[in-house]
């Protein structure tokens, strides 16, 4: 490849694709593809990170490579005659701009997905010192918006560099941002344009179901994965106190946002009982995890209809936009349950719709209303219709396999013992020995005690009782020692419990505990093992 064709770029536009195709080509030696592959690694990871991208994509078909990917290897190898000039400067400048950042993002890059590559180069004093080349997570509707994000990425990485540079004592540092996308720089220019940025990049993967119990009205908050309790709270105050008041009680499951001590501070100075329900018994909560199957059925039939709500511009909106009018829809349907609007027995009153007095006999209209009303309407009516169609899936699920527990007061029951020890917020009491366990648990973990005839069949064998094997630290006092340990076979997994003796318990109280169990089991194994050790050194 010395004397070969020079190329200007590592690889070509349609990169992805070609090296993505599944032909199998037994003609090309898997040995030689991989030998050139770390050649060229070597060369990346020390001269040439112009290649680093290149070669990390060809590199994960090394084992069976095509003919597509010898085709890429062979252009990749060309790359360095005609770039032997290219390299990373680092020189001593005096120059106006102290930073400048280059932003820049290929449009729907990978053919499969739809999503674009962002990528940036940071300059100081016009030496490289950061850079970026990354698929998004999102699918950018148009080239502008698809640049719109490259630059906010890049500006990310210009403020914290400001703050290096003022840490470092240039106190007035100036920064350029450079990108070709005149749209794009126009929307971050001027503030007035916020509205359209609407559409850009929306980060939510999450949303906060809330349900009033009286009314069966929901509220539906987008949120993000990484949100903490101080987000959390922020987000309940701004949309459900600022326009309900200070609930009386909230019941939510034991997430760490909702356990947390700034969560559980803030609404005990309110005044708000918080109620837990337990890890297995969700239907403490029934009303918000029944409305969390409807509304998650709802948006999944949702966004199957969104490709068909388009503006004049070619804009389809994503799930966030159209939240509001899933839960609009919701509200002003009827409640199985009252018989009754959310928002009628809420307010007394169904709010009008906008199909109310919208008029369609106007001779003139703005083309961007008329897009948005009929978008409103179009997402209202494909709103009711998977409401009542998850509605409809979810009772038929339910009604299917649900059998009401026909347990009297008194009644005898059965609870396996895996139960005992669980990591549950609700444990159960049996006898003395575990006197210290919660007394309450699940109806659905117990079934009934039929008691045996032994005075019938009194040569009957009866079934040894497995160990129990304490998986928590439950321990009455400090460890004394450890006697014993040995291998056994329980629920199909061997485990190896340790018999530990207290201080303050006779050897009658001893408890087969786990590793993890022990209390200061560091230091007691290892003293138990050393001691075996010795044991078997003098036999």
């Amino acid at each position: 490849m010395q004397d070969s064709k020079p190329v200007k770029t590592p690889c070509n536009g349609n990169f992805l694709n070609k090296i993505n195709s599944n032909l199998l080509d037994d003609t090309i030696k898997a040995t030689s593809f991989q030998q050139a592959i770390g050649s060229i690694n070597y060369l990346a990871y020390h001269t040439r990170p112009d290649v680093m991208f290149t070669i990390h994509r060809l590199s994960k078909h090394s084992i069976k490579p095509n003919q597509c990917h010898w085709n890429a290897l062979k252009h990749l190898l060309c790359y360095p005659n005609g770039a032997k000039e290219k390299c990373l400067v680092y020189t001593q400048q005096s120059i106006k701009e102290t930073s400048t950042g280059w932003a820049d993002s290929d449009y729907t890059n990978n053919k499969e997905d739809r999503k674009s590559v962002s990528s940036y180069v940071i300059l100081a004093f016009s030496n490289p010192i950061c850079w970026l080349s990354e698929k998004k997570s999102v699918v950018a509707q148009s080239t502008t918006e698809a640049k719109y994000i490259a630059m906010n990425v890049c500006s990310k990485q210009l403020c914290w560099l400001i703050f290096v540079l003022n840490d470092l004592g240039d106190t007035s540092p100036q920064t350029v941002l450079v990108n070709d996308n005149s749209g794009a720089v126009t929307i971050s220019k001027q503030a007035s344009m916020n509205a359209n940025t609407k559409r850009i990049e929306s980060s939510f993967k999450k949303y906060i179901n809330i349900v009033d119990r009286f009314s069966k009205s929901v509220r539906c908050l987008p949120c993000h994965k990484e949100d903490t309790a101080m987000d959390t709270a922020l987000l309940f105050w701004n949309n459900i106190i600022s326009t309900c008041g200070v609930p009386n009680i909230i019941i939510s499951d034991r997430d760490p946002k909702f356990t947390s001590e700034f969560w559980t501070d803030l609404y005990d100075m309110l005044g708000t009982k918080l109620a837990f329900y337990t890890t297995y018994h969700p239907q403490t909560d029934g009303l918000a995890e029944r409305m969390i199957q409807t509304m998650e059925d709802t948006l999944k039939r949702f966004c199957e209809y969104c490709m068909e709500y388009k503006d004049h511009e070619g804009y389809s909106h994503d799930w966030v936009t159209l939240l509001p009018e899933v839960q609009l829809a919701y509200n002003t349907s009827q409640h199985s349950t009252t018989g009754k609007s959310p928002s009628l027995v809420e307010k007394g009153w169904n709010p009008l719709l906008p199909v109310d007095h919208f008029k369609k006999s106007l001779p003139t209209i703005h083309p961007t209303a008329k897009d948005f009303d009929d978008m409103w309407k179009k997402a209202c009516d494909t709103a009711a219709k998977c409401i009542a169609e998850a509605k409809e899936y979810n009772k038929q699920r339910w009604d299917k396999s649900h059998i009401d527990p026909d347990f009297k007061e008194g009644d005898q029951v059965d609870l396996h013992y895996h139960e005992i020890d669980r990591k549950n917020a609700v444990e159960v009491k049996l006898t003395d020995e575990f006197s210290r366990k919660h007394p309450v648990f699940p109806v659905s973990l117990v079934k009934p005690y039929f008691q045996t005839e032994g005075d019938k069949f009194p040569y009957r064998k009866k079934s040894p009782t497995p160990p129990r094997i304490v998986e928590v630290e439950d321990s009455p006092g400090p460890v004394k020692k450890i006697i014993n340990t040995r291998k056994i076979r329980l629920n199909g997994k061997d485990q190896r419990p340790y018999l530990v003796r207290f201080k303050i318990q006779t050897a009658d109280k001893d408890k087969l505990l786990a590793e993890n169990a022990t209390p200061d089991g560091n230091i007691h194994l290892r003293r138990f093992r050393a001691s075996r050790r010795t044991e078997q050194s003098h036999k």
